[in-house]
């Protein structure tokens, strides 16, 4: 009965150890300095690349954030990708409200990101970092 009770508590305690490394982990990517900041077409919004990188996702993987400059409170964060696909060289902006990154656009109407690669909401960590949805683009034509 001691060993069973002794158990337990192990238990318990790896498992809230487990979950507060996974809260910090995600806490500091969201909260982490972007890199190669650009500015869309229209002005409105500041665009950026953030590193994932960390002890829960292996490989150098990143997101793209977004932030309203009239705004700065509103910040829209992609799923986590691989840090290669993150391409702002072809940052495009229609008159409709779509701002075009590799490997997303961004629909600023309904504050959400599209892409065509399925494989991006397949990273977990995006559960706790991305806050808008992400659909694919076969399913969620703007």
């Amino acid at each position: 009965m001691r060993l069973l009770k002794w158990l337990c508590c192990l238990s318990l305690a790896l498992g809230l150890l487990l979950g507060a490394s996974v809260a910090v982990s995600a806490w500091s990517i969201i909260h982490r300095a972007g890199t190669a900041p650009v500015v869309s077409a229209s002005g409105k919004y500041k665009i950026e690349s953030v590193s994932a990188a960390g002890i829960f996702t292996l490989f150098e993987k990143g997101y793209v954030r977004l932030t309203d400059i009239a705004h700065p409170g509103h910040v829209y964060r992609s799923p986590i990708v691989f840090d290669g696909s993150i391409d702002f060289s072809h940052l495009d902006e229609t008159d409709d409200g779509l701002i075009f990154m590799g490997p997303f656009f961004f629909d600023t109407r309904k504050k959400r990101f599209v892409t065509d690669d399925p494989a991006v909401k397949q990273v977990w960590m995006s559960f706790f970092t991305s806050n808008v949805p992400c659909d694919l683009w076969s399913q969620a034509r703007p």
